[in-house]
């Protein structure tokens, strides 16, 4: 039945909302928030301000819940409500800033909900899905694309979540979060560019982030290991 389904699929979201407002330290910005599902959807979901749109593909019942589950895709794109949505970035090419951070934020819903290992495991999986690639020439931060479309690639996700979890294990978690805050604060209802989380994780740690963003965010590719 639907009502069966909606609860499989979406009973996530209260405990999801929560979470993410404890976390990132500003309320859940909008009135309400409604999820919708349609037929046919060109993607997994859209973050609409205070509504996302699914695919109907993500609706479960209870009796899927040991094969297939919402979780993720209902943490993530609650995730954009503050980043995509109260912030969102100035153009395509710094698409990280919103999918990164949902990207990320999904990752530690899982560790909240499931353990630190379910975490760990969901980060290790996207950096296989990094560090497999053979065509890894493109930064993050990348303007010379034909189709925005091209933005929406394992660059702005799953590697745009790991600078973020990098960031967050150099910073601490408190302070972190501090910074994080402070970036939706300052910026809310506005556009941003990379800099401008620079800018803050700087002013608030007191410590230089030039190396690391130029490094992970402005030139492709990853440290390759060879050891022995």
């Amino acid at each position: 039945s639907a009502i069966n389904e909606a609860q499989s699929t979406f009973g996530d979201t209260k405990t999801a909302m929560a979470f993410f407002e404890a976390e990132i330290g500003v309320p859940y910005p909008w009135p309400k928030y409604d999820q919708v599902c349609v037929n046919d959807f060109v993607a997994g979901g859209m973050e609409n301000t205070s509504i996302t749109t699914l695919t109907d593909n993500t609706l479960y019942t209870g009796a899927t819940e040991n094969i297939g589950n919402s979780e993720g895709l209902v943490s993530h794109e609650l995730a954009h409500q503050w980043f995509g949505d109260l912030v969102t970035c100035k153009d395509w090419s710094h698409l990280w800033l919103n999918e990164g951070f949902a990207t990320f934020y999904a990752h530690l819903y899982d560790g909240h909900k499931n353990g630190r290992d379910a975490m760990l495991y969901g980060l290790y999986n996207d950096a296989k899905g990094i560090t497999d690639r053979t065509d890894d020439t493109k930064p993050i931060v990348h303007r010379g694309f034909d189709d925005p479309m091209e933005q929406f690639s394992y660059l702005a996700y799953p590697k745009g979540g790991w600078v973020l979890h990098m960031v967050r294990s150099q910073l601490g978690e408190e302070l972190y979060r501090r910074c994080i805050k402070t970036y939706l604060e300052r910026h809310q209802y506005d556009n941003v560019v990379t800099e401008d989380l620079r800018a803050i994780l700087e002013e608030l740690s007191g410590r230089s982030f030039d190396q690391f963003f130029d490094q992970w965010v402005y030139h492709a590719h990853h440290p390759e290991l060879d050891v022995n």
